[in-house]
């Protein structure tokens, strides 16, 4: 122990940089407008896209939650603590303990580290959304109308290593957020864009596993076995059974659908009713995925019922899961 007979101020001045981490803190939140619970270093924006309707912005910006903010607040009382220990000590004799004072010192600069990290990670996106905006379509309208200009009959594979995916927006745990899946997302979809009365084949799957809510261990969690159970269900599907209904969209490259769908999910399959859209890609499109062959866009969208699935609607806050797929495909012959 070394100590020195001079006075020296309070030991309660080095609460001062916690206390200035915590109010910048406070304000970083309230500034992102999220009302987010949990930190992330890398959050998720979406950003208008000509091709899929929205996609995920490069900018990932550190995001600062409430969770961040009560350990830096529980540590600033720990450090109160330690001063008044430090207090303590010193008393008796009037003396400076020097080594408590820098160690005090030490971790109370620390704590600046919070504010610094979280407001040079960056800001929200200009034009960037949190959640992945889900389409209105609204009701069927009977029987088959439209057709799909620019593309041949056959079939369609999922391009790899796109922005191709399957998102569910959930509402659990006093946060709303999008689990969004991509891993080894693969699919087809076989269809006649002029006569969209005739049969279509269309499945599409994905790795449980690979669900991504934003939070690494809240989604380490919603893939264990309290959740989807990953290891023992490794897939995700999605077919549709049948077409029943079509209009044509907002131009002849773009036709919207009406279906018969079924979701496989932990092992059961539910039938579910899917609307969305088909688009035709144009050159400009198609050079953007990669692709030199016919190529669509295609946005299907369903709500899962969650007393007909095998997840637990105590684990959420709201009884429906709205779920939308976004796959980019090229004619199968030319996918790369």
């Amino acid at each position: 122990m070394t100590e020195t007979a001079r006075p020296s101020r309070s030991p309660y001045w080095a609460l001062i940089p916690p206390v200035l981490a915590l109010a910048a803190s406070v304000a970083r939140w309230l500034l992102q407008g999220s009302n987010n619970l949990y930190t992330t270093p890398s959050k998720r924006f979406y950003l208008p896209d000509p091709d899929l309707g929205w996609r995920i912005a490069p900018e990932t910006p550190a995001w600062l939650g409430l969770d961040a903010i009560a350990a830096l607040a529980g540590f600033t009382a720990a450090l109160g603590a330690v001063a008044w220990f430090v207090r303590q000590r010193e008393q008796p004799q009037n003396q400076t303990w020097t080594p408590g004072r820098r160690g005090l010192w030490a971790l109370s600069i620390v704590t600046l580290a919070v504010p610094i990290w979280a407001f040079t990670g960056g800001t929200r996106p200009e034009g960037a959304r949190e959640e992945l905006p889900a389409g209105v379509i609204g009701p069927a309208p009977g029987g088959f109308e439209g057709s799909l200009d620019g593309v041949p009959a056959g079939t369609y594979e999922v391009v790899s290593d796109s922005q191709s995916s399957i998102t569910a927006r959930i509402k659990a745990g006093g946060e709303e957020f999008d689990a969004r899946f991509t891993g080894n997302l693969a699919g087809t979809v076989v269809f006649d864009p002029r006569d969209l009365e005739a049969p279509v084949s269309a499945r599409v799957r994905v790795d449980t596993a690979s669900v991504d809510t934003g939070v690494k261990m809240r989604s380490e969690h919603a893939a264990s076995e309290d959740y989807l159970g990953a290891a023992k269900h490794p897939e995700i599907a999605l077919e549709l059974v049948r077409l029943t209904s079509t209009r044509q969209g907002a131009s002849a490259s773009e036709i919207v659908f009406w279906a018969d769908g079924a979701l496989t999910l932990m092992g059961k399959r539910m039938e579910v009713p899917v609307q969305g859209t088909v688009k035709a890609l144009d050159e400009a499109g198609r050079q953007r995925i990669g692709s030199t062959r016919p190529a669509i866009v295609v946005t299907a969208e369903l709500t899962l019922v969650l007393a007909d699935s095998p997840l637990s609607p105590q684990d959420f806050n709201r009884d429906r899961i709205p779920v939308r797929a976004v796959l980019i495909m090229a004619q199968a012959s030319s996918v790369r």
